[in-house]
């Protein structure tokens, strides 16, 4: 979507330009305090990826954000795997459960340096 020029935003009732110049200043500073925020934790050990619509002229793109932390949850489909951050390791535990680990998954290799976490059909 592209953004009204100015000669546009002239045209219009002084209420909608003031409305509008308002709403891009709002836009403005939440990227800024999103940048702002990103940057703050650049040095984190975690990576999230996420498509991000944060643009109005522009399609979604992919940011990158760091996160501060020694440990780590990801749960999806009900198996959560933790990653915890060790002197000189890295420790994974997984099991069925969603907020802690309450039942069993299983660790599936299936090629050279990745594996599937799957729920065991032992689980309720």
């Amino acid at each position: 979507m592209t953004p009204p020029t100015k000669e546009q935003i002239d045209k219009l009732p002084k209420w909608a330009a003031t409305w509008i110049a308002s709403l891009t200043r709002a836009n403005e500073a939440a990227r800024r305090a999103l940048d702002d925020f990103e940057n703050k934790n650049a040095d984190g050990p975690f990576r999230v990826t996420k498509l991000i619509s944060d643009s109005p002229v522009a399609g979604p793109t992919f940011r990158t954000i760091a996160v501060k932390g020694h440990s780590m949850d990801v749960i999806h489909e009900g198996v959560q795997l933790e990653v915890i951050l060790l002197p000189k390791k890295i420790t994974i535990q997984w099991g069925a459960g969603e907020g802690r680990i309450t039942g069993k998954a299983n660790f599936v290799p299936v090629a050279f340096q990745r594996a599937d976490i799957e729920l065991t059909s032992s689980n309720p």
